[in-house]
């Protein structure tokens, strides 16, 4: 997926900030190897790219950083649904329904 379908999708959603900062974390994501630690499960990979994250965007609002980290988590989700739309009764889902299915 390039990261321009996920920031042009989240922009047209949310704002130009927000999709930004998805972005970013998403990037993160993408740049980082899990440790042995994570693999065994004694630590936590999506709590070390929170951290990395926050500590990235640190001059961005929190409640802007933590919208973003929850648009971040729903990434995945949306690219799968956007990727295999139609196939098995799966349908597409825009980044504020998946948020809204979560709550």
């Amino acid at each position: 997926m390039k990261y321009i379908e996920v920031f042009n999708q989240v922009q047209s959603e949310f704002d130009t900030e927000i999709a930004l900062c998805v972005t970013q974390i998403y990037s993160i994501n993408l740049l980082l190897k899990p440790s042995m630690a994570e693999l065994k499960g004694k630590k936590s990979f999506e709590e070390r790219i929170i951290r990395r994250a926050k500590k990235l965007l640190w001059e961005v609002d929190a409640d802007i950083v933590e919208q973003s980290i929850q648009i971040w988590k729903q990434v995945h989700n949306w690219q799968s649904r956007k990727t295999m739309q139609g196939l098995g009764g799966c349908e597409y889902k825009t980044f504020r329904q998946l948020l809204g299915e979560e709550q």
